[in-house]
C-alpha cells in the first residue's frame, strides 16, 4: 500500500516574532511613501574558520507605486539604485560603475528584475516588497522573540531567525510606527 504524503512542516515561528514582523511589514505596505534606514552588519566566515564583520549603512526611499531610491555605504560597498517607473539606473562607486535598463513599472517586478539583473545582495529589499512577510519567512527555519531593546536610544522589538545559509536579526520599533532600525545578518557560508 502507498505511504500517505508527509506532510511539509512550515517554519518554526515563534508568535510573537511573526505577530511583531508581520506588524511592520503591514505597517510599511501600506504607507504610500516612506523611507528606511538601516544598520547591516554581516559576519562572514571566512575558509580559515575566522569570522569577519562587515557594515553598510543603506537608506531607501520609497514612493508607491513607482518610485524607488536606495543608497548604500560600508566597508566593502557603496552606491546608488534609482528606479523611477520606467529604467532602473545602478551606480557602484567602489567600481566607477554606472548603467541604467529598462524596467517593468511595478515596483516589486522592478527591484526583483535589478537583483537578479545586477545580481545584488539587498537584504533590505524585502521590506520594499508589498509581499514583504512572506518574502522575509519563506527561507526561515525558525524565528523567535528576543525581547526589548534599545537601538540609538529607540526601543524596539528584536526577532530573530535563522536560514539555510544566514542566520538573521532584526529590531524594530516598539511604538505605533513600527519601522526597522537595525539588521544583523551572518552568513554561513564559508568565504574565500
Amino acid at each position: 500500500s502507498a505511504e500517505p504524503p508527509k506532510a511539509t512542516k512550515g517554519p518554526d515561528i515563534e508568535p510573537k516574532a511573526a505577530e511583531v514582523l508581520k506588524q511592520m511589514c503591514d505597517y510599511l505596505k501600506n504607507l504610500q511613501q516612506f523611507s528606511v534606514q538601516a544598520e547591516i552588519t554581516e559576519d562572514v566566515l571566512l575558509t580559515s574558520g575566522q569570522r569577519i564583520q562587515y557594515a553598510r549603512g543603506v537608506e531607501a526611499f520609497v514612493r508607491r507605486p513607482d518610485r524607488l531610491r536606495a543608497e548604500t555605504v560600508g566597508d566593502t560597498v557603496s552606491g546608488q539604485l534609482v528606479f523611477d517607473g520606467k529604467t532602473i539606473t545602478l551606480m557602484d562607486r567602489n567600481n566607477n560603475f554606472y548603467t541604467t535598463i529598462a524596467a517593468p513599472t511595478d515596483i516589486d517586478e522592478a527591484l526583483e528584475y535589478a537583483i537578479q539583473s545586477f545580481n545584488l545582495r539587498a537584504p533590505l529589499a524585502d521590506l520594499v516588497y508589498t509581499r514583504a512577510y512572506e518574502y522575509l519567512t519563506e527561507g526561515a527555519l525558525s524565528g523567535f522573540y528576543v525581547g526589548l531593546s534599545k537601538v540609538h536610544g529607540v526601543p524596539c522589538h528584536h526577532l530573530a531567525f535563522r536560514q539555510k545559509d544566514i542566520d538573521w536579526q532584526i529590531w524594530i520599533e516598539d511604538s505605533q510606527t513600527p519601522l526597522p532600525r537595525k539588521f544583523l545578518i551572518t552568513d554561513k557560508k564559508s568565504q574565500n
